[in-house]
């Protein structure tokens, strides 16, 4: 959820805003804040959304401490769906991308983006409601502003996610880290250029997402990687060979260390560097593959562990390798100062409500 809002809320100098109203009909934060609400609502109703409760008086002080009511009835109407419209939904999946029988239970489920089943009569329900709180993160505003932008939101998503990089690595105590770097017209560098001491770090960014098919381990999984993976590792051996036949744009870049280079994913791509990949260390410089998450964690170690971590890595077993679960429970503890940043747009009761009526409002809100 904080990577919601840093990633695609926040705006770097000079970048152009999402307009999410115009999408949503309310703000991203908004909606985050209202999913919440919701989730909480549900799990204390058994499951059941009730429309009267808006109306009681008790529920009267959650307009004013957590989310406005306007807030919570337009982020309802765009998490509702009624049973024929899930089966419509289903059938237009099956019908872009068909799923092969062996295969059916990793099918598109349409409660991801609408999680909230209206039975008429029976009442509004959440078959699952952990998918209310999921609504309003990545891959369902992925396909959301995809719907609604086309193109234009995929170019945007893109040079969002490589400033989100770039952010995160800048964390790095002491690092030296440069921008792509146009080396002739119209042609540029991988995104980032981390120098540590220990090696060249050449960092490519990826905003794309896994199809169906290939998330579930289908026929296509091979070619996805290699489209996705395989251009990303092209791009890092191009700058490597630029560097070290000495290309006067990169002059400022040391060539007398290792080389070195990552690969960022929007989310997690589990079989990246497996021999099931299609993403085998093909490639001159050794790669390993880091979804978001994984940088994350990565930017709370010294910066001199950090690129150790890369290095170790970037060479399992001559394979391009990936993080998974390389990081300790207490590193995963750390806290990453954009995210809490970003978290702190979602902060409610505690700002509003004095403590001793804060732990009465957050254990029984609804």
């Amino acid at each position: 959820m904080a990577r919601t809002h840093a990633l695609l809320v926040h705006n770097e100098p000079g970048q152009a805003a999402i307009q999410w109203d115009d999408l949503l009909g309310i703000g991203l934060d908004e909606a985050v804040r209202a999913s919440m609400v919701l989730h909480a609502w549900v799990v204390n109703n058994n499951g059941r959304f009730d429309r009267e409760i808006l109306d009681m008086p008790h529920f009267q002080e959650v307009y004013e401490a957590v989310a406005p009511r306007r807030d919570l009835e337009v982020t309802v109407s765009l998490l509702i769906s009624k049973i024929s419209e899930l089966k419509v939904a289903h059938a237009h999946a099956e019908k872009r991308a068909p799923m092969p029988d062996r295969l059916e239970r990793y099918a598109f489920n349409p409660l991801k983006s609408t999680p909230f089943v209206d039975l008429g009569n029976a009442g509004i329900w959440a078959p699952q409601s952990m998918l209310i709180s999921r609504a309003f993160t990545g891959p369902n505003l992925y396909y959301r502003g995809l719907g609604k932008w086309g193109k234009t939101f995929a170019d945007s998503l893109g040079d969002r996610t490589q400033r989100y990089v770039g952010r995160q690595l800048a964390l790095l105590e002491g690092v030296k880290l440069y921008g792509e770097i146009e080396y002739a017209k119209s042609k540029h560098s991988v995104d980032w250029l981390w120098v540590s001491d220990s090696a060249v770090v050449l960092v490519e960014c990826k905003a794309a997402r896994l199809t169906l098919d290939a998330q579930a381990g289908g026929d296509s999984l091979g070619a996805v990687m290699q489209r996705y993976l395989g251009a990303a590792r092209q791009q890092i051996d191009k700058t490597a060979k630029l560097i070290r036949e000495g290309h006067p744009a990169f002059a400022h870049i040391p060539t007398d260390r290792l080389m070195i280079g990552i690969v960022t994913t929007a989310e997690q791509f589990y079989l990246a560097g497996t021999p099931f990949s299609g993403f085998a260390s093909s490639g001159e410089v050794p790669v390993t593959t880091l979804s978001l998450r994984d940088l994350e964690f990565l930017v709370g170690l010294p910066e001199i562990a950090a690129a150790k971590m890369v290095i170790d890595h970037a060479h399992p077993e001559g394979e391009g390798g990936r993080f998974g679960g390389a990081f300790s429970k207490d590193q995963m503890k750390r806290q990453n100062p954009i995210l809490k940043e970003a978290w702190g747009y979602y902060e409610f009761l505690s700002k509003t409500l004095p403590s001793s009526r804060r732990t009465m409002q957050s254990n029984s809100l609804l």
